[in-house]
């Protein structure tokens, strides 16, 4: 580093910017399947679409993780996974990206369509510089098994959110509502910050 410095004629900075390399590097990869089209759909009791408040879910998880782990290195990539022939959540992805626009510019967050070749391949790319959180959000049981990359699995299928952490069970919150998804927002920030 102090090589690097001296080359640029930026000594000056060489003490500021050595923390850079001291910082923990995480990498959160939320994978979005297709059949998230499906949860388009208003449940009574609850104000908004499911997805929508998934994607409000997912909008409050990144800044209070921005906000609590200031000090980490972070990188966010929303994986949109591609089905033949089309992108069903097009306006999700769009909705995403203008939401993050600022934190896009700043090359924290990452929106993109892939297929789960790639999406694998990211997250043991992440996974070798970084302690990798992949999360993989649908309304199907889907099993993902990925080395060196903390899971969590998203499942949508009524108005409660199911999590399940590893290979722990699903588990849903004991309220209804917004409720219920706040308890559930709760209970996955703790685990992706411990």
């Amino acid at each position: 580093m102090f090589d690097v410095k001296f080359l640029r004629d930026e000594l000056l900075f060489y003490s500021r910017d050595e923390n850079q390399f001291l910082r923990q590097r995480r990498a959160f990869v939320f994978a979005l399947y297709p059949d998230l089209a499906e949860a388009r759909v208003k449940d009574a009791g609850l104000p908004w679409q499911r997805v929508i408040l998934l994607l409000a879910m997912l909008y409050a998880a990144v800044h209070r993780l921005i906000d609590w782990l200031s000090d980490d290195s972070l990188t966010f990539h929303f994986a949109f996974l591609q089905t033949v022939g089309k992108q069903r959540l097009r306006d999700e992805q769009t909705l995403l990206e203008t939401l993050f626009r600022e934190q896009i510019d700043n090359g924290t967050v990452r929106i993109g369509e892939t297929t789960s070749n790639e999406l694998i391949e990211r997250c043991r790319e992440y996974s070798g510089r970084s302690q990798t959180h992949g999360i993989f959000i649908g309304t199907a049981n889907r099993s993902v098994s990925i080395d060196n990359t903390l899971l969590t699995r998203l499942r949508l299928r009524s108005a409660v959110v199911e999590h399940a952490c590893d290979d722990k069970p699903f588990a849903t919150s004991d309220q209804s509502g917004i409720a219920g998804w706040q308890q559930t927002l709760a209970a996955l920030l703790e685990e992706w910050v411990c």
